[in-house]
């Protein structure tokens, strides 16, 4: 265990301190009539995060290697898929978006666009595509228990190598 020498109100300064010191200066870089368009910027990026949680939550959720008995049924699988593909277009399209309104700011947009989703927009996509084509599950060593109170329970959901 790491043991801190600070105390906890001054962590909890610190940290808040770094939450909060970046958002105001570029608020006050911005201008605060330029709030509300660094709020969508800030939801659009966000976005980012979402498939890269939810397309392996899927694909876990969907493997016997992994769940075991508890595997997804078809049926859960294939409108999960749905979904998370729509959530996908979706942000998709609050990307173009928002790359269109910065376009529209002249060539200061166009650059700021290109430099806040043109990487991200590759890492993203070669991180989805690992995921979904190349990534496959180890199968399962050892044995898995489920924590139930009756012994037979347990007995019934053993699994072997």
């Amino acid at each position: 265990a790491v043991v801190s020498t600070q105390s906890t109100g001054a962590r909890r300064l610190i940290t808040r301190l770094m939450a909060i010191v970046p958002a105001v200066v570029v608020i006050v870089v911005m201008g605060p009539g330029q709030t509300y368009q660094l709020l969508i910027l800030s939801q659009v990026i966000l976005s980012f995060a979402l498939p890269v949680a939810i397309v392996p939550l899927t694909q876990f959720s969907a493997s016997k290697t992994i769940m075991g008995p508890f595997t997804n049924h078809i049926v859960v699988t294939v409108f999960t898929t749905f979904i998370v593909l729509f959530i996908i277009a979706l942000n998709v399209w609050a990307v173009v978006g928002m790359i269109q309104s910065m376009a529209a700011d002249g060539w200061r947009g166009i650059v700021a666009a290109a430099f806040l989703f043109g990487p991200a927009s590759v890492i993203l996509a070669v991180v989805l595509l690992w995921v979904v084509f190349r990534w496959k599950p180890k199968p399962r060593v050892g044995r898995f228990y489920l924590s139930l109170n009756d012994s037979e329970d347990v007995e019934k959901f053993y699994i072997q190598k």
